[in-house]
């Protein structure tokens, strides 16, 4: 590899127009996947080896899953209420939501906070999945809190293809519950820097609900960067990445006993309980360990993926001579 050239314009459609077409204009592409009705088609293909353009890679992240905003005032600071935050994680359906993300064979369901891979996971107890769909319990808990006609926005990346059809399906099963969903759906530079990371449209309630992604700052031993950086109090928005706002004594305990266990194994079993503590308090949502597809030009070779990247190597690709 000599240069990489990047461009940063067009949408997921348009450019994987330019990448099946084969033309110089473009190899690779990052940041910009097949668009959603797209994927099926190209795993079909992928499966039945007729092409090598197509990958689907393995991730250790969850991407995307619901972010609760705990101080928004709106609803009469309704969603600081933890039975409030279940009975919109009883009315949402993980199956539907997986079926607006093409499926399991691509995106499998995740019901807890540690992706599979991350050290913790594996001890955190077998179909441990609390709130699965149940639209009839959600409806109770919302009278018990005394909350009706609840209105929340929902904040997602418009240039997603994905994200608009996951807002459509929590729309009409919130709506099911008595629960009325707006959408705000925004560039992807405003997602994070406006919305995620902006204490003030939080405090305010310009969102409600947003849709985010995680991904380990490294693999293994790597609980600690979800919980730290997630759901810790040091954490909290603009300190962190904690765009709940909710922090817990006992998380911060956990988090100081696992990073003060003798062995690996003996933290392991620590990060599980935080998974279970924080999964529990319903702030977040998780819906899939998704694997991550790629796509790339026919004259782009040596394609191998790494996990870090989500992507082809690109300094190790070669290119067709003509």
């Amino acid at each position: 590899v000599n240069a990489i050239h990047i461009t940063e314009t067009g949408n997921e459609t348009t450019n994987q127009q330019i990448l099946e077409t084969g033309g110089p204009t473009a190899g690779m592409e990052f940041n910009s996947w097949p668009p959603n009705a797209a994927v099926p088609g190209l795993v079909k293909e992928m499966t039945s080896d007729t092409t090598h353009n197509m990958n689907l890679g393995p991730t250790a992240g969850s991407n995307p899953y619901l972010v609760f905003n705990t101080i928004s005032p709106n609803n009469n600071h309704a969603l600081a209420k933890q039975q409030v935050r279940e009975a919109i994680e009883y009315a949402l359906n993980r199956s539907a939501l997986i079926g607006d993300l093409d499926g399991p064979e691509v995106s499998p369901p995740l019901c807890h906070i540690l992706p599979n891979g991350i050290g913790g996971a594996e001890d955190v107890p077998a179909n441990f999945c609390p709130y699965s769909y149940d639209p009839a319990k959600a409806k109770a808990l919302l009278k018990a809190a005394g909350v009706s006609n609840m209105k929340l926005t929902v904040v997602y990346n418009a240039q997603s293809t994905s994200e608009p059809l996951l807002f459509a399906t929590m729309q009409s099963e919130l709506a099911a519950v008595g629960v009325t969903l707006k959408a705000l759906a925004v560039p992807s530079a405003d997602l994070y820097t406006k919305y995620a990371y902006g204490p003030t449209t939080a405090s305010t309630g310009e969102w409600d609900i947003i849709m985010v992604g995680w991904d380990p700052d490294w693999y293994g031993s790597s609980a600690l960067t979800f919980f730290n950086p997630l759901y810790s109090k040091a954490s909290i928005v603009p300190l962190g990445s904690n765009y709940t706002y909710w922090s817990s004594t006992q998380l911060q305990s956990d988090i100081d006993a696992a990073l003060a266990a003798p062995t690996t194994a003996a933290a392991d079993q620590i990060w599980a309980k935080a998974d279970e503590l924080v999964t529990n308090a319903a702030i977040t949502y998780q819906i899939t360990q998704s694997f991550q597809p790629n796509y790339h030009s026919s004259f782009v070779h040596n394609c191998v993926y790494v996990p870090a990247l989500q992507n082809c190597d690109p300094s190790n690709v070669w290119l067709s001579a003509s």
